[in-house]
């Protein structure tokens, strides 16, 4: 058993832990885990309370927008299938493609879709064309005065144009 002095000094910080407003709830609570005979204070069951209130309105919250947020991706899915736009195993990859990059929106995933599954643009390399290979024109007086050389070449072209009507 502890000596007499020990007893007091404790029972001192226990005082002590009990009557400061930062320990006072986490030292009570400790003492009510030990003793289950033990009721706690008005002020630390009140605060308890509004905690628990806190926390419930909290998680409503975050229910609420978790569910406005699958209703509004349940509506995206749907009109991504409406008028045959995309098939049930397009959509499938969409979310795929949605998974892969982190987005919560079907229009952002099918247009990422829509990009990665598009045809190949044809390239005109294969194809030969006349005046292929650009060649300077021959300007005459270009390197002398370049601004009357591009005055001239510009009616001149402005001329072929209008005799060609």
């Amino acid at each position: 058993m502890p000596d007499q002095k020990t007893v007091m000094d404790v029972g001192a910080l226990a005082l002590k832990l009990a009557g400061n407003p930062k320990t006072r709830g986490t030292f009570l609570r400790q003492v009510a885990a030990i003793d289950p005979t033990y009721r706690l204070p008005a002020d630390v069951q009140l605060a308890d309370l509004k905690n628990e209130i806190r926390r419930d309105k909290e998680n409503d919250k975050i229910h609420r927008a978790a569910e406005v947020s699958a209703a509004r991706e349940n509506q995206q899915r749907a009109k991504l299938l409406e008028h045959g736009r995309y098939s049930e195993d397009q959509v499938k990859e969409i979310e795929t493609v949605m998974n892969k990059y982190g987005l919560r929106d079907y229009e952002a995933g099918s247009k990422l879709y829509a990009a990665d599954t598009a045809p190949a643009r044809p390239s005109n390399r294969d194809r030969p064309r006349h005046g292929q290979i650009w060649e300077f024109p021959d300007l005459p007086g270009l390197l002398q005065n370049p601004e009357k050389a591009a005055n001239d070449a510009a009616y001149a072209v402005l001329d072929e144009m209008r005799a060609g009507r």
